[in-house]
């Protein structure tokens, strides 16, 4: 028995032609005949997506609450995790920076692991949530959103100004959330939001 094959239609984002492709092939890309730009790409599968983001949940956990930085003080320890660096910036006056920090490096990546798992997990399984459309939505929102790079510049802002002041230690906490930014930026480069709307030849 033939298997039989889906055709979807996109506009291309370029010239705006209407353009007709198979679904079957994960692996090939779409171009528009008329410009050549990609019309689509397909994304990773499900499955590798979910163990990716799980893997970057569980990881960036930890690092909210393990040291990242530890100064020495001529013998005094004192240890700054992530949070402590948003306390930090709010302590000195700069309360915007710290609700941005906090907002863009912490509560919006978390907010779009949580949302693709959701999304994702019934997805494989050959199901579909209600709502789905409208988390999606908001996944696309915090995409721009989602900065998790910048706990680095903020720690190097704080090497800058306390390496005067003692001798500055790299913790554990630095090199898992370093393992975070990879797991997470992976995940949003493997995630094509248009496999949502055709999940069924995504299925495993």
């Amino acid at each position: 028995m033939l298997k039989s094959t889906m055709i979807y239609k996109s506009a291309c984002k370029e010239c705006g032609v209407i353009v007709e492709y198979e679904k079957n092939d994960l692996n090939h890309n779409y171009y528009c005949p008329r410009c050549r730009s990609v019309v689509y790409a397909p994304g990773e599968r499900f499955l590798y997506i979910i163990i990716m983001a799980l893997a970057a949940l569980v990881s960036y956990i930890p690092t909210l609450f393990l040291p990242v930085l530890t100064l020495d003080m001529a013998g005094r320890l004192q240890a700054s995790t992530l949070l402590d660096i948003v306390f930090t910036f709010y302590h000195d006056g700069n309360f915007i920076i710290g609700v941005l920090l906090f907002f863009t490096g912490i509560l919006a990546p978390l907010l779009m692991l949580g949302m693709l798992l959701f999304m994702l997990i019934p997805l494989h399984f050959g199901k579909s949530l209600s709502g789905t459309h409208h988390v999606y939505h908001t996944y696309s929102i915090l995409r721009h959103w989602a900065m998790a790079e910048v706990y680095m510049i903020s720690i190097l802002v704080a090497v800058i100004k306390l390496k005067n002041i003692g001798i500055l230690e790299i913790d554990a906490g630095f090199f898992i959330f370093i393992f975070f930014l990879i797991c997470f930026y992976i995940t949003v480069l493997w995630f094509n939001p248009d496999d949502i709307w055709h999940n069924d030849a995504l299925r495993n």
